[in-house]
């Protein structure tokens, strides 16, 4: 099982949820570090600050990186407590623009035409699996938030492809792809979206949900192979 060695305060944050902690573990043979908590666009944070986690992986040696987020389902197949890994993300960011002045120059800072690793996508499949945890794939969609999206919103989301949406991953992983590190990005479906809800919405009902998920996200992480630094 994982074993935690230290933490301490990265960053200071204003969304419940997110304490901000960077905790120094092990996963079997593995050394990971694991971030609990990030800054949100919506938070006023610039694209640098959200990615400072990032650069501070890399620093320290990592190599690839798993981007968690909680979302929200766009498609019936993907029912609230499902785990979905990424295909590819579409961005939203006219959204941001009005909330973090850098943000398009940030977001448009490197080449976006394969940002997620396949086999590291591949590699988290198959110890979901090994763990007995049903993974789906998809396309997910970002926005900058803070306010859930409207049904129309939703739904033209669904049009353009996508199969979820979250709040949170796209400036980690622009921050990722320019310093050439290997990602994953896994979901876990917190709530329907609004486009076929049946009942409003709530931050609270989101923290709920997603301290269901962390039992499964530690059998998966705890199971997934040796990555080659070929990858």
């Amino acid at each position: 099982m994982a074993s935690r060695n230290r933490g301490l305060l990265t960053n200071e944050t204003s969304v419940p949820g997110h304490p901000g902690f960077l905790t120094l573990s092990s996963f079997g043979s593995r050394k990971v570090l694991l971030f609990a908590g990030r800054n949100h666009i919506y938070e006023g944070s610039s694209v640098e600050d959200i990615s400072r986690n990032i650069v501070l992986a890399a620093a320290l040696g990592c190599n690839a990186i798993i981007l968690t987020n909680a979302a929200g389902s766009l498609v019936a197949r993907l029912t609230e407590g499902s785990w979905m890994i990424a295909e590819d993300v579409m961005a939203f960011p006219s959204r941001a623009l009005s909330s973090a002045g850098t943000c398009a120059e940030g977001l448009d800072r490197c080449n976006r035409r394969k940002l997620l690793c396949e086999k590291l996508s591949d590699a988290l499949a198959k110890s979901a699996e090994n763990a007995g945890i049903r993974v789906q794939r998809g396309i997910l969609a970002w926005v900058s938030g803070p306010s859930y999206e409207t049904a129309a919103e939703a739904s033209a989301f669904s049009a353009l492809g996508a199969d979820a949406v979250t709040m949170s991953i796209f400036p980690e992983l622009i921050a990722a792809s320019r310093l050439g590190l290997r990602c994953a990005v896994l979901s876990f479906v917190t709530n329907l979206a609004a486009s076929f809800a049946t009942r409003r919405i709530t931050h609270e009902e989101v923290l709920s949900r997603g301290e269901e998920a962390c039992s499964n996200l530690a059998a998966m992480l705890f199971r997934l192979p040796s990555l080659p630094s070929s990858l």
